[in-house]
């Protein structure tokens, strides 16, 4: 993934300048189609495909082709979804599976290039991304006050809650969401400025992590809320502060473990269907360990390739000690991993973990909200950085910090055409004499920050070495040094521009011209210096002007030659012909 991530500095033009058109001005109908994609999606299987479809076609209406293909080749992390779908494409010809189990398949690794898809229409749209995770939020607010509704009060028209079902879907689709919703709900309660909003979305949390641990059936969404959350605190907090919140998340587990028959009973019952798995292989735990025993088989028999799409509902039968048993173990062995790994081989599997790591590294390596990373993960950047690409210094630097640069760090040269600069939350946007003066980078949260600040976070990104240096901006009174030899830095860079454009101005000379043109340099240097002893030491008044004249114009005899030749190909010995020229004069 670093050898992939540093390719994204062959495409900094082009990639900036995709960003410019991926912001149409008028995009409501587009923004729309968002909302009540992400709105309806949780809420049913077919009603969001009408608004699906709207969004594709008003998302390739307003959209230039060429952009989105310099994004795809910009981010190394698309190309894992588009690589295993072509797989899948690739392998159904010769698969020995079922013409229905082969276009299934085809369905459902779809979903894997709406996820490009989606990318390309959110990155760079801060709009568009506040609106699909609103309509996600709605949903599940939504969601979460029918199942209490049922859990409470039994209707005709919603059912009751008390067998565990899900009234959207099925249990184990909506406890997944749910369980990410938490993480939306904490976040609003912890950000929420007044009390009643703040006791809303804590009633809001309260009561979907109950919907979970009480009146679910199934483990997979519990599992999930405790891996949810576990990942929560590791990513966000440190020290004192992560070891607390792990007593507490152990406290509540425990809390929630002894105060639920239900959630007691699901997990008494987990453990007594492993110990008897031997004898009873259709119970969920033991139908579970059964697949990892034998889809490795099925693995083995051809181990690079796979057996290729849709060949796992059929092919696996012949590694199953009951055949009769076959209807039983035949859909999925509850294992992606090994999913891939008997279709498609180990090639197969290795994209698939190598997508699933660099979801894991964006996360990390993320600065974005919480709730936004687990939801929208990988479909929004994280950092913008802005320079001045006319700048021969600057280009020098952020060629440096690109080398280490993760792939979700969006560089924007300045001196771009058609530029587009977003504005925070507040309305504020630099203009150009801002940007010129000091460096810039937008952040994930929808904030501008210059100077030390800005190099903070952005070093923060960065190696472990840069990470090391951000580390001063943290310590008291960091910054202030920080922004301090800053200032000091901005005052000498007029000059420092100067030294590096001489030191790194293209050779377009030819190579026999270069030693004439180094021995007139310096002779132009040696009459320079006599004319200035002469003009030191001489008193007649009526020579001055004739000296100032001809001292004049052997300054733009050398100024000439200083702007033709480079600092590299000037002679050694220009002190002695300094000197020369002083001794001579006297």
């Amino acid at each position: 993934m670093n050898i992939a991530t540093a390719l994204m500095s062959l495409f900094e033009d082009r990639l900036n300048a995709a960003k410019s058109l991926l912001a149409p001005a008028h995009d409501r109908e587009l923004v729309l189609a968002i909302g009540a994609l992400f709105f309806l999606f949780p809420l049913s299987k077919t009603v969001y495909v009408l608004a699906l479809v709207l969004a594709i076609v008003f998302s390739v209406r307003q959209a230039n082709p060429t952009p989105w293909w310099d994004l795809i080749r910009a981010t190394p992390l698309l190309w894992f979804p588009i690589a295993i779908y072509l797989l899948v494409l690739l392998q159904a010809p010769t698969s020995p599976a079922d013409t229905s189990d082969v276009l299934e398949h085809l369905r459902k690794y779809a979903r894997l290039l709406f996820l490009v898809f989606f990318f390309l229409v959110f990155v760079g749209q801060e709009r568009r991304q506040q609106v699909a995770l609103q309509g996600f939020t709605a949903a599940m607010v939504l969601i979460v006050v029918v199942t209490w509704i049922r859990i409470v009060w039994s209707s005709p028209l919603l059912g009751s809650q008390t067998d565990g079902s899900a009234f959207f879907g099925d249990h184990i689709t909506q406890n997944i969401m749910v369980a990410f919703f938490t993480l939306i709900a904490f976040q609003n309660a912890r950000k929420s400025k007044t009390r009643p909003m703040r006791i809303v979305w804590g009633a809001l949390l309260l009561l979907s992590v109950l919907s979970i641990t009480h009146y679910s059936i199934g483990r997979t969404g519990q599992i999930l809320l405790l891996a949810v959350w576990i990942s929560y605190v590791a990513f966000m907090l440190r020290g004192i502060k992560l070891m607390m919140a792990c007593v507490l998340i152990a406290s509540l587990s425990w809390i929630s473990y002894n105060s639920s028959d239900h959630l007691k009973s699901r997990f008494e019952q987990a453990v007594s269907e492993a110990r008897s798995a031997d004898t009873d292989r259709l119970t969920s735990i033991a139908h579970r360990l059964y697949n990892y025993q034998t889809t490795p088989r099925m693995i083995a028999e051809k181990p690079i390739f796979g057996h290729g799409t849709g060949a796992y509902h059929t092919q696996i039968c012949r590694f199953i000690d009951h055949p009769e048993q076959c209807s039983n173990f035949q859909r999925h062995p509850h294992n992606q991993f090994l999913f891939f790994a008997a279709e498609h081989g180990l090639i197969g599997c290795a994209f698939y973990i190598a997508f699933v790591l660099g979801l894991f590294v964006c996360a990390f390596r993320s600065g974005a909200r919480p709730a936004a990373r687990v939801i929208l993960l990988a479909m929004r950047p994280i950092l913008s950085v802005f320079f001045d690409g006319s700048c021969p210094m600057c280009v020098r630097e952020v060629a440096v910090y690109r080398r280490q640069s993760p792939a979700d760090i969006l560089w924007n040269n300045l001196a771009q055409p058609g530029l587009s600069i977003p504005c925070d939350r507040s309305g504020y946007q630099p203009d150009p004499a801002t940007f010129m003066q000091r460096f810039h980078v937008f952040s994930s949260e929808g904030r501008w920050l210059h100077g030390a600040p800005a190099f903070a976070l952005l070093w923060a990104r960065l190696g472990r070495s840069w990470r090391t240096l951000a580390l001063i901006g943290r310590m008291p009174g960091g910054l202030w040094v920080m922004d301090a030899v800053y200032s000091l830095f901005l005052r000498a860079r007029p000059r420092l521009q100067q030294l590096v454009r001489h030191l790194g101005r293209e050779q377009t000379l030819p190579a026999q011209m270069i030693p004439a043109l180094r021995s007139d340099h310096a002779g132009e240097t040696g009459a320079v210096w006599i004319y200035r002893m002469m003009l030191a030491l001489q008193r007649d008044p009526g020579l001055r002007p004739i000296l100032e004249e001809h001292a004049a114009q052997e300054r733009q005899h050398l100024d000439a030659f200083n702007a033709l030749l480079p600092w590299r190909h000037r002679s050694r010995l220009l002190v002695l012909w300094r000197i020369a020229g002083a001794v001579r004069d006297r």
